[in-house]
């Protein structure tokens, strides 16, 4: 058994930050001919007195962490400060069963019930989606909602429908793995699941019944064609009013309500690949023509790879556009996924369009290990803290980690290193206090290679070791970021173990960021 102190190591800061920040800040206020060698300190002084906290963004920090597993989930608070969906970002349920209606919440809603002490126990019954390195959906826990104030948030549109806000940071899962939304573009692929805009009741009532628009205008707008739609606005129960509807005015749906020459232009119009019989322009060996989804000669799924059970999909979901360029073929999985609601796999999208909205409040959920992401708008978001869930800290591990428990700050005997030992009286020299502690540490080493000899994985076996486990956490955020979460954690009510690294971090931290210490006021 190892025991240490906690620490911290700043790994990364902006170079020159102070003077970074008054280069921005000066074309704030007008005044880059005031810019000295010596002015940068002044300037970021200035800044803070006059609560001008936005311009100190333009720094930051990273900060490697070694602390035990409940100071790590304090400190996960402010891990994912950046990584933030706006608040009516809305969750789903996870539904075993394709048949069975699925839940839904924003993230704001759920939030509210976590400080609310007759909800707060709804969030351990919730089931939410997340997604497994074989890109399928599996049902997950939420281990704590995060609120992580106004943020300047940007709307990601897909070609699906699905919308989102979120801010520069938050993470997306792609086909390389999850990029922040700053290094993504319009035109680039992220994974989505859930409902796409043609199968949303509710859009399709606002634009179909309460806009008055006809059924071929709302498909051309979902992307789908006129008859997919309306087999979707049957399936989902909406029906237009008599007197709304074209087909029920005079001289509609009788005989000879077509011209002649309209009907050339039906019969040119869905002559060739657009009639839905055609049975294509290539033949087969024995001279008969090839359907459609026969002639492009199909080897893989374009999503998975998988080579048995393909089915041709229309890209611009209209069944009548046997144009090669619209066909691509995907697994049956796949193809589901692309077409129904509660799809237990992903499936890639393009973006459309990324646009600035403004300021709003954000908010993040972090979810049970090892799967860090969740969908939210029927999107695949993520949410890097140590693992002990396959770390292997027993002595007969790949890694031989053995296990490193941290001192609180309450011990104040030099018991540091190694340390060996049954029981807590062979260990007299300590005050009892600190005697019972070890003894505790000491059991539940013990536990836990017992239960790896015994054939417990490290994932199971880990449930016996307490709060004291060494962590290892690593935060990056903004020099605003870091004032506030000084100002949180260096305050007097701040948990002791919080305060030992956070108020020395704060002493060199700010001096690198703002060229002095800016004396934050603690809360």
């Amino acid at each position: 058994m190892k025991l240490v102190r906690p620490s911290y190591e700043i790994l990364y800061v902006t170079p020159n930050a102070p003077q970074v920040i008054e280069r921005c800040g000066r074309v704030c206020y007008k005044s880059e001919d005031g810019i000295t060698p010596e002015s940068s300190t002044k300037f970021c002084k200035m800044l803070y007195d006059r609560g001008h906290h936005s311009v100190l963004e333009h720094s930051s920090a990273t900060v490697k962490f070694i602390v035990d597993r409940g100071i790590s989930h304090e400190l996960v608070r402010h891990r994912v400060a950046s990584f933030c969906l706006s608040g009516d970002s809305e969750v789903i349920s996870y539904a075993s069963k394709i048949s069975c209606s699925c839940k839904r919440w924003t993230i704001k809603q759920l939030y509210d019930w976590s400080l609310d002490y007759h909800k707060s126990g709804k969030l351990k019954l919730i089931n939410l989606r997340s997604v497994d390195d074989n890109n399928i959906i599996v049902a997950n826990k939420i281990t704590k909602i995060v609120y992580s104030g106004p943020q300047i948030v940007y709307e990601v549109i897909t070609e699906c429908g699905r919308k989102i806000k979120a801010t520069l940071k938050h993470k997306f899962k792609t086909i390389d793995g999850y990029k922040k939304l700053g290094q993504l573009l319009v035109g680039d692929y992220i994974y989505a699941n859930g409902t796409p805009a043609y199968q949303d009741k509710e859009w399709i009532t606002e634009l179909y019944i309460n806009q008055k628009k006809t059924r071929p205008e709302v498909a051309k707008l979902a992307g789908v064609s006129d008859a997919c739609l309306g087999v979707w606005i049957r399936k989902l129960g909406i029906k237009k009013p008599l007197s709304c509807r074209i087909n029920h005015k005079a001289g509609h749906g009788i005989k000879g309500m077509f011209s002649e020459e309209e009907k050339q232009n039906i019969s040119k119009r869905m002559s060739g690949s657009n009639n839905p019989g055609w049975k294509g322009d290539d033949v087969s060996d024995n001279g008969a023509r090839l359907r459609a989804n026969k002639m492009y000669h199909p080897d893989k799924c374009s999503l998975c790879n998988k080579t048995i059970n393909l089915e041709r999909h229309h890209i611009d979901k209209n069944p009548k556009n046997n144009n090669k360029n619209n066909i691509k073929y995907l697994c049956q999985q796949h193809h589901h996924a692309v077409h129904h609601k509660a799809t237990k796999i992903v499936y890639q999208t393009k973006i459309i369009s990324i646009t600035k909205i403004g300021v709003e409040d954000t908010y993040d959920i972090e979810m049970k290990a090892p799967y860090h992401n969740f969908v939210a708008n029927g999107l695949v978001v993520h949410n890097s803290q140590e693992s002990t869930r396959y770390c292997d800290y027993s002595p007969t591990g790949k890694k031989n980690l053995g296990i490193t428990f941290v001192i609180p700050p309450w011990i104040k005997e030099s018991i540091d290193g190694e340390f060996k030992g049954n029981t807590y009286s062979q260990h007299l020299s300590y005050p009892v206090e600190t005697c019972i502690w070890l003894n505790s540490m000491l059991t539940a080493e013990e536990s836990y290679n017992g239960l790896i000899q015994h054939g417990w994985k490290p994932e199971q076996a880990r449930s016996v070791l307490p709060h004291s486990l060494k962590t290892e956490i690593i935060i990056t955020a903004n020099g605003h970021e870091w004032l506030h979460i000084f100002k949180l954690r260096c305050a007097e009510a701040a948990h002791p173990q919080m305060r030992e690294v956070m108020q020395p971090l704060e002493k060199e931290l700010v001096p690198k960021l703002f060229g002095q210490y800016l004396g934050v006021d603690s809360e």
